[in-house]
């Protein structure tokens, strides 16, 4: 009926959001690397916090993937947002690079929202619905890298880069309110 396709939207429309969220804060700091590095003094240690991130959410992304099988992909998701949450802020409020460090690590647990998400589709979704909405997932999370660098780089060019991380912050927090 109506109701089930009006609840079919609002699920797509929510983790697209998660999604968007997610893809941003994970290519906003490619924007911000020239200030990054003139911060904490060369490229190598900058590089590190693209790095992490990428490497704590490829190796999360199966264990977390796997949670969500167990114990329920809706409790996970919400788990996982927080952490990056918590993660963006700690990065947002401290000039520290170890702290920056470790608040991008907790932001590379989002990455596992990705598969999550499709997980969700498939499980809440009739089947013949599944391929479309998981391909507007694909997109949310090519839209959400592009925005990204573009938002990233006019968020940078008017404030500085902590302004990336409070950003990130918010889109996270309010992905987590609506899921």
């Amino acid at each position: 009926g109506s109701s089930m396709r009006s609840n079919a939207r609002s699920i797509i429309a929510t983790l697209l959001f998660a999604e968007l969220a997610v893809s941003f804060e994970s290519a906003m700091l490619y924007a911000a690397l020239p200030k990054l590095i003139r911060q904490f003094g060369d490229p190598i240690t900058a590089g590190w916090l693209i790095t992490i991130h990428l490497l704590i959410g490829a190796a999360v992304s199966v264990v977390i993937g796997r949670m969500g099988d167990i114990f329920g992909r809706k409790p996970i998701i919400l788990a996982v947002l927080a952490i990056a949450t918590v993660g963006s802020t700690l990065s947002a409020v401290t000039t520290q690079f170890g702290i920056v460090l470790v608040g991008r690590a907790m932001q590379g647990f989002a990455m596992a929202v990705i598969p999550l998400t499709i997980g969700v589709l498939r499980e809440t979704l009739p089947p013949q619905r599944v391929p479309v909405a998981v391909g507007f997932m694909t997109t949310g999370t090519t839209l959400g890298s592009a925005l990204g660098l573009v938002l990233g780089g006019a968020i940078i060019d008017r404030f500085n880069w902590h302004a990336l991380f409070v950003f990130s912050a918010v889109l996270l927090g309010i992905s987590w309110l609506a899921i």
